[in-house]
């Protein structure tokens, strides 16, 4: 892949800075040296800086995102399942060593048998052949080269996907269930909005809905920007969560428990609540077609009662507009009197351009196809919106009604 080509150059640059570093205690290893420059930071459960002191996880988490860039998970057993697994005899400056708890307590090797932990008394030093911590000692990770490099957002800023590059957009962005602006947003949320200007790619708001949509991918066949789909931890069944794959196990999503959009690695945890694989590329709109180009035009313009023009639609007003605008077809005012004319089309034999009618509370509701599934159609609420006929239960299966196909008549 194209970012590999770099990964090399990447990471001698980054080495080449930590060798002129000329550390106060004598270690040339950089995660060790900014390790001490802590010792003695206070413990704080809730903390995340010096000023407010660390928990274990925390101190070890702020290390390497001072140093390398990068976001560790907030879970000491996430942060397990990354990396080199190290045997003691292996252990290198730098390395991360793990014990037993009430959860994972990493550690950060410093050598000679000594790391540096946050401990209730502070961040200090500790022998890890002590009587205490030998009896607790889990195992060692090393990051590797590649998990660095997929660990930090900047590698992603010339990536081929372009999925992968706008999602790079929001990182950091705080998790809010059911936001849906750049102060916060969940995990659906992201997926929608990345694609829609990414791509032209417009998926359902809700996570199961989207995951319904698109083609289905074997998991050991997915690529960078196919969406990776999850069920809540406390439930085998459903879908509840979504992500972008990455590359080599990595994903990007907006993240409940983690607080915030960042990046993860699909290790255990994750991959016991897999659910599917789908790729979204054939959902792109067909810009090759005039009728689709001009609808897309209309997209956000709100819903107006009696509306036929650009100020504002109502359900029937936006097909007349449409037509009218693009085939230079009139058709009547009202979805009755549209249903009544044109060539009946069964759903198997749709093409872009014909018109799809449903079964409102009052009146027949038209929506114009688009392909793939996909129709544009006047909602109340969002006006001139994208929904999709192969959402199993939705509204608009359920009243789907039919479909007719208008053409020119020549006098």
């Amino acid at each position: 892949m194209k970012q590999f080509k770099k990964l090399n150059i990447i990471w001698l640059v980054i080495l080449a800075m930590f060798t002129i570093m000329v550390p106060a205690y004598g270690y040339s290893d950089p995660i060790v040296t900014k390790a001490l420059d802590l010792l003695g930071t206070p413990y704080n459960y809730d903390g995340k800086s010096p000023d407010e002191g660390f928990n274990t996880t925390s101190f070890v988490r702020y290390v390497f995102k001072d140093v390398l860039g990068i976001e560790l998970s907030a879970f000491s057993d996430e942060i397990y399942e990354i990396g080199e697994s190290i045997s003691k005899e292996e252990l290198q400056a730098g390395d991360m060593v793990f014990f037993r708890g009430s959860s994972l307590i990493p550690g950060i090797y410093k050598g000679n048998n000594m790391f540096i932990v946050q401990t209730t008394e502070g961040v200090a030093e500790r022998n890890i052949e002590s009587e205490y911590w030998a009896d607790i000692y889990v195992g060692a990770k090393r990051l590797t080269k590649a998990d660095i490099y997929y660990l930090q957002p900047e590698n992603y800023k010339e990536h081929e996907n372009s999925v992968v590059r706008e999602a790079m957009k929001y990182i950091g962005t705080p998790y809010l269930l059911g936001g849906e602006t750049v102060d916060g947003f969940d995990c659906s949320y992201l997926v929608q909005t990345v694609f829609r200007d990414a791509e032209n790619i417009y998926l359902p708001r809700i996570t199961y809905k989207q995951c319904e949509a698109g083609e289905a991918i074997a998991y050991e066949n997915k690529r960078p920007g196919d969406v990776v789909y999850f069920s809540k931890k406390e439930q085998s069944d459903g879908i509840s969560h979504a992500s972008i794959y990455l590359g080599n196990n990595y994903i990007i999503h907006a993240s409940g428990d983690e607080g915030m959009t960042t990046i993860s690695y699909l290790g255990q945890n994750l991959q016991d609540r897999f659910k599917a694989v789908k790729r979204f590329d054939s959902l792109s709109l067909r810009m090759d077609f005039r009728v689709v180009e001009e609808a897309y035009k209309t997209l956000g313009i709100p819903y107006l009662s009696g509306g036929n023009t650009i100020e504002g639609f109502d359900y029937s007003g936006f097909i007349q507009y449409i037509m009218k605008t693009v085939l230079d077809i009139d058709l009547p005012r009202y979805s009755s009197q549209q249903w009544a004319l044109g060539t009946e089309i069964k759903t198997e034999d749709l093409n872009i351009g014909d018109v799809l009618f449903f079964q409102g509370s009052e009146v027949l509701l038209p929506g114009l196809y688009i392909g793939n599934g996909q129709f544009i159609i006047v909602t109340k609420y969002e006006g001139v919106a994208i929904r999709d006929l192969n959402i199993s239960d939705s509204y608009w299966t359920q009243h789907y009604v039919g479909a007719r196909r208008y053409e020119k008549i020549n006098e």
